[in-house]
């Protein structure tokens, strides 16, 4: 039976139909080839005439579409003497960046992850680095002391986890990570931090470490925001795509002003913050909210001709010099566009790699007599 390829052919000029479907052998694989490319080519030039249409009718009438706000949106450009006084802030180690890293590898049912932070300047002096050990049990401890649960109910709390995905299983990990990096911006000493992601992520206001942890977040959110001299730059925003489309619009050296932080917390409160545990902690953010719908912005920037746009949040007061400090960061990394403080303190604390855990792991369940009973098929195929 002969080997066929097939591909799904967006063809414009049928409306009829929107997809059209071609068979090819392997020897047509250079005709398969031209055709990858054409469909690609036309995804690519959607994209562009998108941007040019953005920059003609979108960025002159910002105010239009993000009304409201205590500032005028922009676009504004950062100019040379702007980007020199970034510069010296550098230079003098007064910016710190603030990230974490985490490995996660399974152990048996359990789920084990090191979790890594560091604060580190552009001298590359660190400070605060640590790594911990975390390990989500698969079973509960039960009530009784000196009791075990039966083993019928430990299978039917490992078929729900089971059920769970690889994210929702690492939650509490990740919101340690993201905790302790809002800790080492909070107690920072330097006269700017730049933290990696957003002040009000789902992972930082997580139920998975309990209402504490929650209360713990609000503390050091109001604490970062307190010092006003604070940036948050995320890799990625999949809840706001439109808003990095604009981004990606502006011209090189150029940042805007979209909104305050109504709509990010309209998103935490999805997770249903109700009932007798959770309500007074629903009513902690809504006040937390309102205390900051003002003072924190969320802003686009774009570095260079070469780099995608960014977001950024910072305090309305200082959004100028937040943004100048973000296109002057970020031309550090050339085509990447993304702030080079980030990326210093991600490799500080990423100094352990994932293989010291799978190693580990591999040689323990080698220790124990079992170095294939207990591991999924994917782990042991290569």
């Amino acid at each position: 039976m002969a080997t066929s390829y097939e591909i799904w052919v967006d063809d414009e000029s049928d409306y009829g139909s929107l997809f059209t479907s071609e068979h090819y052998r392997p020897e047509d694989l250079p005709q398969l080839n031209r055709k990858i490319s054409a469909v690609q080519v036309l995804s690519i030039e959607r994209e562009l005439k998108l941007r040019d249409r953005i920059r003609q009718e979108i960025l002159p009438n910002l105010d239009e579409h993000f009304p409201n706000l205590s500032v005028p949106p922009g676009p504004y450009s950062v100019d040379d003497q702007m980007l020199r006084n970034s510069q010296d802030l550098f230079e003098q180690g007064l910016v710190e960046g603030i990230d974490g890293s985490m490995v996660t590898m399974p152990v048996a049912s359990d789920l084990m992850s090191l979790v890594s932070c560091a604060a580190v300047n552009h001298r590359g002096q660190p400070r605060g680095l640590t790594t911990q050990i975390i390990n989500l049990r698969s079973d509960e401890e039960v009530s009784s002391p000196g009791t075990e649960m039966p083993v019928w109910e430990i299978l039917q709390r490992r078929a729900r986890i089971s059920s769970q995905s690889h994210e929702e299983r690492d939650m509490s990990a990740r919101q340690f990570m993201a905790l302790r990096e809002r800790e080492l911006m909070a107690n920072s000493d330097a006269t700017w931090v730049v933290g990696h992601g957003t002040p009000v992520s789902v992972d930082v206001f997580s139920k998975s470490g309990g209402v504490e942890a929650v209360a713990s977040a609000i503390r050091l959110i109001r604490k970062i925001v307190g010092r006003e001299n604070f940036l948050f730059v995320p890799s990625e925003t999949p809840s706001r795509p439109e808003l990095l489309y604009i981004a990606n619009s502006l011209e090189s050296g150029q940042f805007c002003i979209f909104e305050n932080l109504d709509s990010w917390f309209r998103i935490l409160r999805h997770g249903n913050y109700s009932g007798p545990v959770w309500g007074p902690v629903g009513d902690m953010i809504d006040q937390l909210a309102s205390e900051l719908s003002e003072t924190v912005v969320v802003g686009g920037f774009k570095a260079s001709r070469e780099s995608p746009g960014r977001l950024f949040f910072s305090h309305v007061t200082h959004v100028h010099q937040a943004a100048s400090i973000a296109i002057a960061d970020s031309l550090l990394t050339g085509h990447r566009g993304f702030p080079s403080i980030i990326d210093i303190a991600d490799r500080v604390a990423g100094r352990i790699p994932s293989s010291f855990l799978q190693n580990s792991t591999n040689l323990n369940y080698a220790k124990l007599g079992v170095p294939f009973l207990l591991r999924g098929e994917r782990d042991t195929r290569r």
